[in-house]
């Protein structure tokens, strides 16, 4: 199993963005992500991920996600829940509704970093366009 690479500044980020949402009458539940895969479970009826990116928004095209984390999101989406993607850049936080939309242009490869020599830090992903993010508002931090 990969280690755990959140950092507690990650931590902080997140549990910010949580807190900024949350006061939007949104119930924000913390999710044991071995078991779960992603981050958030809102509002007893959506499955978020969260990312943070220290770039800015149109650094890149798209947006590299772990392809088992996508399959994860559409597996909730396929038993009757809905899914989405919270991602905050350095100017930008944004959501993706996930549903079979939301595969409409992405595309598939090998992805990741290769600088910290973790096994398993390389692998098949889903490169998800930015521009079908909508802006939830300003980055929190």
């Amino acid at each position: 199993m990969k280690p755990r690479l959140e950092t507690q500044r990650d931590i902080d980020i997140k549990n910010k963005v949580k807190d900024a949402l949350s006061g939007d009458n949104a119930e924000i539940l913390d999710l044991y992500e071995p078991l779960y895969i992603v981050d958030w479970f809102v509002n007893n009826k959506t499955f978020v991920e969260f990312k943070a990116r220290n770039y800015s928004y149109k650094k890149f095209p798209t947006l590299l996600l772990s392809l088992h984390k996508w399959m994860t999101l559409h597996h909730y989406v396929t038993n009757g829940f809905e899914a989405g993607l919270c991602v905050m850049w350095k100017d930008y936080l944004g959501y993706l509704v996930v549903n079979e939309k939301a595969r409409d242009g992405c595309t598939y490869s090998h992805g990741g970093r290769k600088d910290r020599g973790i096994e398993g830090d390389v692998e098949p992903c889903v490169y998800i366009p930015i521009n079908k993010f909508v802006r939830l508002g300003d980055p929190v931090i």
